[in-house]
């Protein structure tokens, strides 16, 4: 679900790719995409990441520029995707969409007013992982080899039960929530 306020209990250590040369990880598939969608869109032309119909589909390059790292790294990841929400996320989910309802206001006053840097900072806030994006990303790792895993709830939980399971050997998220700890693993 991931937790801001455990930010400061977190211990974070940067590890080289390298380190983890012939692993396989689970990445939070949704995680990772969300990174694409408030950069790889906000600041290219428009027509270059939609469908015919004009919907975004920023993940398919996030997916191939990212994926490009860790195969070169010789890293075998597995996109594990997000379930169904859980009773402890819903008042999270609602709160989410209050503000991006309200930063879809704020994005149409700063339009109106002719402020785009306003107006781009707002349409960041408004992101969310369509069913085209999702589809089109689990299409392009099944068309890439890549294997995809499908969570009962919350991706960044099933890729830390993949590691304590021994089914991987890391787990990638960004989420402080994640908890891999496990007699040597990562």
């Amino acid at each position: 679900m991931g937790n801001a306020d455990l930010r400061d209990l977190a211990v974070i250590e940067p590890i080289p790719l390298a380190d983890l040369r012939g692993s396989v990880v689970a990445i939070d598939a949704h995680n990772w995409l969300y990174r694409y969608l408030t950069t790889t869109v906000r600041w290219t032309r428009d027509d270059v990441y939609t469908t015919a119909e004009g919907e975004e589909i920023p993940n398919l390059i996030g997916i191939v520029q990212g994926l490009a790292k860790l195969l070169e790294s010789d890293l075998v990841p597995v996109f594990v995707f997000d379930g169904g929400v859980t009773e402890l996320k819903e008042a999270e989910i609602e709160r989410r969409n209050e503000q991006k309802a309200a930063a879809e206001r704020k994005e149409a006053e700063a339009r109106e007013a002719g402020d785009a840097i306003e107006a781009a900072r707002m349409a960041a806030r408004t992101q969310r992982l369509t069913a085209t994006i999702l589809d089109t990303s689990r299409e392009l790792c099944s068309l890439l080899g890549v294997p995809v895993v499908e969570a009962p709830a919350e991706g960044e939980a099933q890729a830390a039960h993949m590691v304590r399971s021994g089914t991987v050997e890391y787990a990638g998220s960004e989420d402080y929530d994640t908890n891999t700890s496990c007699p040597g693993r990562r």
